[in-house]
């Protein structure tokens, strides 16, 4: 058997031994065309049905959560859940599928890509780290 290191940020102290699943997040492919200007109101319709879907599987998840582990730990999920209400990506991503006429998926693709960029340069290693969020 060889013997392999890997290197990373511990999430716990102490030693683990056993197998390794790496986490490598797939590439989404998002339809980039615009809409037709009559679309728009279906896309933003779109837009807040996902938003939706959206809340009530975190919610779903932040429950089960809460009742394996305990209502500390489930909070993370709160996080979450304010970022479908968040103007930052909510709005931005519904003016993207109206001013640029974007489709949903896109917009907030987009929206999501230059928050992210945002975090990339602020100077708080904490918050920076954040992006990934």
């Amino acid at each position: 058997m060889t013997e392999r290191r890997l290197r990373g940020t511990g999430a716990a102290p102490g030693v683990a031994i056993g197998p390794v699943a790496r986490y490598a997040p797939a590439a989404v492919a998002v339809e980039q065309q615009p809409i037709a200007p009559e679309a728009v109101a279906a896309e933003l319709t779109r837009l807040h049905a996902a938003v939706e879907r959206a809340r009530e599987r975190i919610t779903a998840a932040r429950a089960a959560a809460a009742a394996r582990a305990g209502e500390a730990e489930a909070a993370i999920f709160d996080a979450h859940l304010l970022m479908l209400d968040d103007p930052a990506l909510i709005g931005e991503s519904e003016r993207r599928i109206r001013a640029e006429r974007l489709p949903a998926a896109a917009a907030v693709a987009a929206t999501a890509a230059d928050l992210a960029a945002l975090f990339a340069e602020i100077e708080d290693a904490y918050l920076r780290e954040r992006k990934a969020d």
